[in-house]
């Protein structure tokens, strides 16, 4: 029988929790588990490797963030990696650590290594060019929680819902380029101090939610005329696909990964480094209709590729090689 194993559930993330509950039901017959310590430190990164260990089966799934964990469930086992970046952060020791215990040595130990994307294999072969022969794109799916209807036309007070607070998220030069416009922002993710006080100088009428259910996430995407999205790093893009799922139109940062998550003409591309772009962008999304309706057409033929069945297939294939 197949074993999945969780990363121990944070508060306000939900990303990799809500990627494989979309497809849960689709995979072969399997239990899910999840780990009980959370954070990074030897003493943690043992007891979760050992209680891996004892409830480890014949065929292993370690579904993202605790990677180190293959040192129990050993060689039979499908590691998913959703991006490097830790792996490039921080002091020289935290990023020999990190490599050490997230890339090096499971990567050598899994027999089978999946990523979200192409920039993220081409990102873990920089890290671990061993694994060559291992590694399978496999990209998220939407949940189709997510399918709406298209809406045709926009308020005079757009509702505008920017995804992500962190900083390749781009919100301080979202919140910028939206200060001459007419809106009403709403932000998920938690804000910092820094983001808070410059939200109130720009006199944006603007929300903030953290750490909300899927249900909640869903009927903010229902609300609203606009998906915030420039950003200027990813692995993946899920908040694309969920706008595109959504029918809604999409600003997103001009970066490969998301062009090649969006689609062709799937999202309107800006640079996510120049406010004048991000805010010419949702200028243009807001005046032209026609322009969101192309962008929303594009964005349901789109997501096809990202249903639920065909990425669980994907998955269900590599574990019979397990």
């Amino acid at each position: 029988m197949l074993q999945i194993f969780f990363r121990k559930k944070r508060k306000g993330v939900n990303s990799i929790e809500s990627v494989f509950q979309s497809i849960d039901p689709n995979f072969i017959e399997h239990k899910n588990e999840t780990l009980p310590h959370e954070g990074g430190s030897p003493l943690i990164i043992l007891k979760n490797i050992l209680f891996a260990k004892k409830r480890a089966n014949k065929i292993n799934h370690i579904t993202g963030d605790v990677h180190y964990i293959v040192l129990g469930t050993g060689r039979r086992s499908l590691l998913t990696i959703h991006d490097v970046g830790s792996a490039f952060t921080s002091g020289w020791f935290k990023k020999l650590y990190v490599k050490l215990f997230w890339f090096w040595i499971p990567t050598l130990i899994a027999k089978r290594i999946s990523v979200i994307s192409d920039t993220t294999k081409n990102d873990v072969l920089k890290v671990c060019p061993w694994s060559k022969n291992k590694i399978r794109v496999i990209p998220n799916p939407y949940n189709t929680a997510f399918n709406g209807i298209e809406r045709t036309t926009i308020s005079t007070n757009p509702r505008i819902l920017h995804i992500g607070t962190k900083k390749n998220k781009n919100l301080e030069r979202t919140i910028d380029a939206l200060t001459t416009l007419n809106c009403h922002l709403v932000i998920i993710g938690m804000l910092s101090d820094g983001q808070k006080e410059l939200l109130n100088k720009s006199g944006i009428h603007y929300e903030n939610a953290y750490d909300i259910s899927l249900l909640q996430l869903v009927e903010e995407y229902r609300k609203c005329d606009i998906v915030s999205f420039p950003s200027s790093f990813e692995g993946f893009g899920m908040p694309i696909i969920e706008a595109q799922a959504a029918m809604r139109p999409v600003l997103a940062g001009d970066i490969p990964v998301l062009r090649d998550v969006a689609g062709k003409n799937g999202a309107l591309f800006v640079n996510p480094m120049s406010i004048e772009s991000i805010r010419s962008g949702f200028v243009k999304l807001i005046k032209d209709s026609s322009l969101r309706h192309a962008l929303v057409i594009n964005g349901k033929e789109n997501i096809k590729r990202f249903h639920p069945s065909r990425i669980a297939a994907m998955y269900n294939e590599i574990y019979k090689t397990l």
